[in-house]
This record gives C-alpha cells, sequence and structure tokens, in this order.
C-alpha cells in the first residue's frame, strides 16, 4: 500500500514538470500555484485532524509537543533554505 502512495506522490511530480515545460505560462505562475497547493494541503491536514476524536480531545496534552515540533521544523527549515541559498549564491559567481 505504501508503494502506491509513493508512486502517486512522484507520479504528480511528474506531471508537474511535465506541465510547466508544455505549458510556459505555467512557470510565470508557479508561486501562485505552489501557494495555492500548499494552502490546500494545509486545509486538507487541518479537517483531518480535527475530525478524528481521539486528537481533538487530547488537543491540549499534545498541543506543546506539537508547538515544539512545528518550531523546531521552521527553524530546520529556515536553516537548511539559508545553506542551499548561500551555495547556490557561491556557484553562481563563480
Amino acid at each position: 500500500m505504501q508503494f502506491f502512495s509513493s508512486f502517486k506522490v512522484l507520479l504528480i511530480l511528474f506531471l508537474g514538470i511535465l506541465a510547466v515545460n508544455l505549458f510556459p505560462w505555467m512557470g510565470r505562475h508557479s508561486g501562485f500555484i505552489t501557494r495555492g497547493g500548499v494552502g490546500g494541503v494545509l486545509f486538507c491536514m487541518g479537517a483531518k485532524i480535527s475530525s478524528d476524536p481521539e486528537i481533538y480531545s487530547q488537543i491540549g496534552r499534545i498541543g506543546g509537543t506539537a508547538l515544539v515540533l512545528g518550531a523546531a521544523t521552521v527553524a530546520g527549515s529556515v536553516v537548511a533554505v539559508r545553506m542551499v541559498r548561500k551555495l547556490i549564491l557561491k556557484e553562481g559567481q563563480k
């Protein structure tokens, strides 16, 4: 079952790359499309989490852990982006 889930993700990624190459106007609007996609994913995750009675009943207890994990994820992402950005800028200056 997990294979099919991973396969679907790879298929969607491939179709996105193909669409941008076939339709150049999509590349110009990729920021808007990406923000809409991320917003949709966050909405779906929130709907799924809020519909689970077990999670919803324990939200007070797991809220602190979720806050710490979320903050660590954001901080790690920011550090990773800065490192990759510096690497790309060094490569572009050569």
